[in-house]
């Protein structure tokens, strides 16, 4: 006689680990932004990030003049932890007997929803940044030099550019274009 077990059939608990795997594997921006899991468990539904205030500029100072000293401070900044959801209810009868594999499909299909909302949200920060560059004019090789230099940096470091997929040729063709693989 024979007896079904949780063995055999599909345990949530692994469901849910398959989502979370495809999930973090499919999401482009976040390799470019800081995932802080320690609330993971925990109770609270804010998080406090500090973080240093810019002394500011510079000034110019005469010669044997006093330097002015300035002051060092912080500041907290508090988040508001986000949930997104989304559900998909299969019955018995439609796991077994739907066409293809409704659990599977319901499984990636919920790993892509969640994706999506993730990179949805990241896209958003970045859209806020304050650290734009406004090339006014189709992408091109000068308007990312222009935009790169708004870094204002000594030695060049990496960096990345998002940019619509559409625009990759545009790019490939302009004749002041290097490939990476050229050098």
């Amino acid at each position: 006689m024979a007896v079904t077990k949780l063995a055999n059939l599909i345990n949530p608990e692994v469901m849910a680990d398959m989502i979370s795997a495809k999930i973090a594997n499919a999401i482009v921006v976040t390799p470019f932004a800081k995932v802080d899991n320690t609330l993971s468990g925990q109770p609270g539904s804010t998080i406090t990030v500090p973080r240093y205030n810019y002394i500011g500029d510079a000034v110019d100072v005469a010669e044997g003049a006093e330097v002015e000293a300035a002051l060092l401070t912080t500041e907290a900044v508090e988040y508001t932890v986000k949930k997104a959801a989304k559900g998909v209810d299969i019955t018995d009868e439609a796991a077994l007997s739907g066409y293809g594999n409704p659990v599977g499909e319901a499984t990636s299909q919920l790993a892509t929803s969640i994706r999506g909302k993730v990179e949805g949200d990241c896209i958003s920060a970045l859209l806020a940044s304050e650290n734009t560059y406004d090339a006014k004019a189709a992408i091109s090789y000068a308007g990312i030099v222009g935009a790169i230099d708004k870094f204002n940096e000594e030695l060049n470091t990496e960096k990345v550019m998002f940019i619509n997929p559409h625009q990759v040729s545009t790019l490939r063709k302009d004749p002041d274009f290097i490939s990476a693989d050229k050098y």
